[in-house]
């Protein structure tokens, strides 16, 4: 069970440690105008939409719960490397298909992990599991906004001190990279998740909490 929650937490980091910092990499690597890079969030959010359909109505019903998890969070780590990529040629368009790209990963993996922590415990448990899944999210978008900024500035005062070229791409890409590693993480938390072991605790808890009741 802590396994499982450990990969919804890195799960949800790998998709919003980017997020404090997504307009100004727009803005300072790519040179867009504000109003440009507000547009960066809606493509992210079209993609996102179109990954919980394609996942919900094809993808998990043909390849299983497990296997479409694993596979969107392979998606989101090559999204970002992509996306450091991207900043490298310095090309709107091929930022822009690349949003489109990550939140259709996003919502691919978010589908699956959901499906999956459902069908994982038993229909007593569900909500209890549905309030699990609010808290990882909460949890993760938090840290993800303070470590994505954070790092962001560890990755300017390294460039200061380090003399390395004054370019704005180094920066954003620590946030990246790190972000990148979590989704890596989050790959090998999930394959260590055992649907078997997962039920059983479920089972047993619950057990647990209604001879308490009783008792």
């Amino acid at each position: 069970m802590l396994v499982f929650f450990l990969f919804l937490v890195l799960f949800t980091l790998a998709l919003f440690l980017q997020d404090p910092i997504l307009e100004s990499y727009g803005a300072e690597v790519f040179g867009m105008p504000i109003a440009a890079t507000a547009s960066l969030n809606a493509l992210w959010g079209i993609g996102t939409l179109l990954g919980l359909l394609l996942a919900g109505l094809w993808i998990v019903p043909k390849a299983g719960k497990l296997a479409t998890a694993r596979l969107g969070c392979q998606l989101i780590l090559a999204s970002l490397l992509l996306l450091m990529a991207a900043g490298a040629l310095g090309q709107i368009p091929v930022l822009q298909v690349v949003m489109v790209l990550f939140g259709l990963s996003a919502g691919i993996g978010t589908n699956s992990a959901l499906v999956l922590m459902l069908d994982l415990t038993l229909p007593q448990a569900a909500g209890t599991f549905v309030g699990v899944w609010g808290l990882a999210q909460a949890m993760s978008r938090a840290l993800g906004k303070v470590i994505g900024g954070g790092l962001l500035d560890l990755g300017r005062w390294l460039q200061e001190i380090s003399g390395l070229s004054p370019g704005p791409l180094p920066p954003f890409a620590l946030v990246l990279g790190v972000e990148a590693l979590v989704a890596l993480a989050a790959l090998v938390a999930l394959s260590r998740v055992n649907l078997r072991q997962f039920r059983e605790d479920t089972g047993r808890s619950l057990s647990k909490v209604l001879a308490l009741e009783i008792g």
